[in-house]
């Protein structure tokens, strides 16, 4: 018996250090948090050359429904058999259903950097680290005054959805209460711990970026159902969630999988009633893996079907 409660009491005192270590832990990464949060330090400027998504909708597409999906960090053909050896199922359906293969617009392996660039132009010092997340700030180069200025011109309805520019998808404003950063897939330490010994929990991760996923897709639904022109861009946070009980390669595998359904299904969603819209299926750049050759961390998607 005594022996029995000295190691229940040994225990009993590992548990508290390693809570009091995790919530020293966390009170640390909330801090640090807070240092980027409440920096507004967010350095580019304009390029000479129109933005690149002047390439893809110009005034040929007048009288055409226009759909842009941007699928987060989703490699290309050759970045997916360079380093997992797999294909896309939503690659090869686009293929088969009249979607043209053309050279990726990411100039940037940041979201932060390389929508801003695509969609209005914004050029970065690429030894200068982005800090800012200014929601503000970002609604004024997304959808950019391209876009804006097309839709106007051609008497489009425009509907731009991506989180970094909706305040009410901000976990750090739920946190802070402040609403000018965009990064809504930080979730706690505490979850991170839990899911390392228990995998077969939820995250809070995945459930943000599923929940994102689903009112895009109800998004677009509604768009279908109107009788205006529409120019509608919807941003999908694809290779963000989190598999604890995974290696990376069979982490990416499960994050391609759905990568795949949500594209493909929204594919059909919009073939099936709009047949002649213009569609256009893009990332903002591909994987960032721990062994990835940088270079290949440009070299996203792009295809469209006229």
């Amino acid at each position: 018996m005594g022996i029995f409660l000295i190691v229940l009491f040994t225990n009993i005192k590992n548990l508290i250090k390693i809570g009091g270590l995790i919530l020293i832990t966390n009170i640390v990464f909330c801090c640090s948090l807070m240092v980027g949060y409440y920096s507004t330090s967010f350095l580019f400027k304009y390029g000479k050359n129109p933005p690149p998504i002047s390439t893809i909708v110009n005034d040929k597409d007048a009288n055409k429904d226009i759909y842009i999906i941007i699928l987060d960090a989703f490699s290309s053909k050759e970045v997916l058999k360079k380093y997992f050896n797999c294909e896309s199922r939503l690659l090869a359906y686009l293929g088969e259903n009249g979607f043209q293969e053309h050279r990726s617009l990411s100039k940037y392996i940041n979201t932060a950097q390389s929508l801003p660039n695509i969609f209005s132009g914004a050029v970065f010092d690429q030894k200068t680290a982005y800090k800012t997340k200014d929601i503000e700030q970002m609604q004024q180069l997304l959808p950019g005054r391209y876009l804006n200025n097309f839709a106007a011109k051609y008497e489009y309805q425009l509907k731009f959805s991506s989180f970094i520019i909706d305040k009410e998808n901000n976990q750090l404003k739920k946190i802070f209460g402040r609403g000018s950063d965009f990064t809504i897939y930080f979730f706690s330490l505490t979850d991170r711990f839990m899911l390392y010994f228990f995998p077969s929990g939820k995250s809070s991760n995945n459930k943000g970026i599923h929940e994102i996923a689903n009112q895009n897709i109800i998004s677009i639904k509604k768009t279908l159902n109107q009788k205006a022109k529409n120019l509608s861009v919807h941003h999908f946070l694809t290779f963000h969630s989190a598999y604890f009980d995974k290696g990376f390669k069979e982490s990416f595998i499960e994050n391609l999988n759905e990568a795949d359904e949500i594209g493909i299904s929204i594919v059909q969603l919009i073939l099936a009633q709009k047949p002649k819209a213009k569609i256009v299926i893009l990332s903002d750049h591909a994987e960032r893996g721990p062994e990835f050759d940088k270079k290949d961390s440009y070299k996203g998607i792009l295809y469209i079907k006229n």
